[in-house]
């Protein structure tokens, strides 16, 4: 935030956009106020501990949700079936990790975890005898590919989960679904792999909660989300448009460019809302999260040296240039 607030302490001072100021600084407020709101939520803790989150004791109220958040089993290279649990002899985990976190930093004593590779997570829920109820699951994306069970069932899944680069193929589309346990002891498995990012796992946090609940967490976060990217949108060719009637003031255009890189940024990244419009492959998505960043960058050192011109920021800003130059072509 601190370019928009450096840019509209330029706009305070210019004369004849005391209009325009007012505009974008009411537009900030309310991003920062909707950024706040979705910030402030009550939530009860509780931890998985050795593959297992005990909720016999919870409060399961109408605004009840928590993360999955904690120590998970992992089965490092296979894939595990869901039933081979309810068999009298099933597999040790190779270790008990903490989520979210890439494998990549996983220890073992035998084993070097690298990015490439396939795994199983699974976490064992124990609820109520008398729980009946069906539980929201707000679900992230992995690196790179999974699919999701809840007690034998598959319930999402993100590209296509393989033992090799020639049999997986990488997906990102987070997801929220509602499921009603089969027993008091509910099992959550994943079959996780990854041969195309250079970090794979469990990266993100996953949520559970009161369907009504998790509903307005999903439609809040949407609601954020879009809102942060309309705004994006709307100011970057706002900005790039009033350039064009005063080419002599390049802040502005530069200022232009890094709304547009941090509205591209977002647009392929959280909710990846690209995927609303246009079915792109993943290795597309990933690119044009990384062009949007070098956006923002390369433009946002511009616009720091045309609003603070001291020495030292030109050369930085050529060399910042020149380096983004050099990670696009590469």
């Amino acid at each position: 935030m601190y370019p928009i607030y450096f840019f509209y302490v330029y706009l305070s001072k210019s004369e004849g956009l005391t209009v325009y100021m007012r505009l974008f600084r009411h537009s900030i407020i309310l991003i920062l106020f909707t950024q706040i709101v979705s910030a402030v939520n009550s939530q009860e803790w509780a931890l998985p501990e050795k593959g297992i989150l005990d909720l016999r004791n919870y409060d399961f109220n109408e605004h009840w949700y928590l993360k999955l958040d904690g120590e998970w089993e992992f089965y490092w290279e296979s894939f595990i079936d869901p039933d081979a649990f309810a068999k009298d002899q099933f597999p040790e985990p190779t270790l008990f990790v903490v989520v979210p976190g890439y494998w990549n930093n996983y220890k073992h004593d035998t084993i070097d975890f690298r990015g490439e590779g396939y795994a199983t997570y699974r976490l064992r829920i124990i609820l109520p005898e008398d729980f009946t109820s069906e539980i929201g699951f707000d679900i992230p994306v992995f690196d790179a590919s999974f699919n999701f069970y809840l007690d034998n069932d598959l319930v999402w899944s993100n590209g296509k989960p393989g033992d090799s680069w020639a049999h997986s193929e990488a997906g990102y589309d987070p997801g929220n679904i509602q499921y009603r346990p089969l027993s008091d002891t509910m099992q959550v498995l994943l079959h996780v792999s990854n041969f195309h990012h250079r970090r794979g796992a469990f990266w993100r946090s996953m949520q559970i909660g009161h369907p009504d609940k998790m509903a307005k967490i999903e439609y809040r976060h949407r609601f954020i989300s879009f809102l942060s990217i309309g705004f994006l949108l709307a100011f970057s060719l706002f900005f790039f448009f009033f350039f064009i009637f005063y080419r002599e003031d390049k802040i502005i255009l530069f200022f232009s460019l890094v709304l547009a890189g941090i509205f591209i940024r977002l647009l392929h990244t959280d909710l990846y809302p690209i995927n609303y419009l246009i079915n792109i492959p993943w290795n597309c998505l990933i690119r044009m999260e990384y062009v949007g960043s070098f956006l923002a960058f390369w433009a946002g050192l511009w616009y720091l040296y045309l609003l603070f011109p001291v020495r030292y920021m030109l050369p930085v800003s050529r060399i910042n240039t020149l380096l983004v130059i050099l990670s696009v072509l590469v």
